[in-house]
C-alpha cells in the first residue's frame, strides 16, 4: 500500500531540481498548508489516495502542487514569477513514470493548472495549482 507520505516525498523529489529551486526563495513543503513564515516563492505538494480496492498493487493517488509568490506592490498576483517556475514544473510532471525507492509511479497525467488564487490567510500572497493523477505501485 503506497503511504500519501511516500507518494508526497516522490512528487517532492521529481520536482526538486535546479531549473526549479533556482527561482525559489522558500523551500518545497509536503502537505497541504500553506508554508509559515517562509520566503516567497515558495511550494507546497499534497495528494490524496483513491481506493481502488486492498486486491491490487495498484494505487491511484491525486496530486497537487502549489506555488505561492508574494502579491506585487498593487496587490495583482506575480504571473511572470508564477509562470516562470509553472513552466519548469509542467515539463516533470508530465513525466509518464518515476519511482522513489519501493515507490514506483506506472503512469502519471498532468491534469491541468489553475489560478492565480488569492490565499485568504496571507492578503499579500496569490499561488496557481497544477494537478496530476498518478497510478502507483509499491514493491515492498
Amino acid at each position: 500500500m503506497i503511504t500519501t507520505d511516500a507518494y508526497l516525498t516522490g512528487l517532492a523529489k521529481l520536482i526538486n531540481v535546479s531549473a526549479v529551486t533556482s527561482l525559489l526563495n522558500g523551500k518545497i513543503t509536503k502537505g497541504a498548508k500553506r508554508p509559515d513564515a517562509t520566503l516567497y516563492p515558495a511550494i507546497t505538494v499534497f495528494g490524496n489516495p483513491i481506493d481502488v480496492g486492498a486486491e491490487t498493487l495498484l494505487q491511484i493517488m491525486d496530486g497537487t502542487i502549489n506555488i505561492f509568490a508574494a502579491s506585487l506592490q498593487n496587490g495583482a498576483a506575480d504571473m511572470p514569477t508564477l509562470s516562470a517556475i509553472e513552466a519548469q514544473i509542467i515539463p516533470l510532471v508530465k513525466l509518464t513514470s518515476w519511482s522513489n525507492g519501493n515507490t514506483v509511479c506506472k503512469s502519471q497525467l498532468f491534469r491541468g493548472s489553475f489560478g492565480p488564487f488569492w490565499d485568504p490567510l496571507e492578503s499579500d500572497v496569490h499561488f496557481i495549482s497544477l494537478t496530476i493523477r498518478s497510478w502507483m505501485v509499491d514493491y515492498t
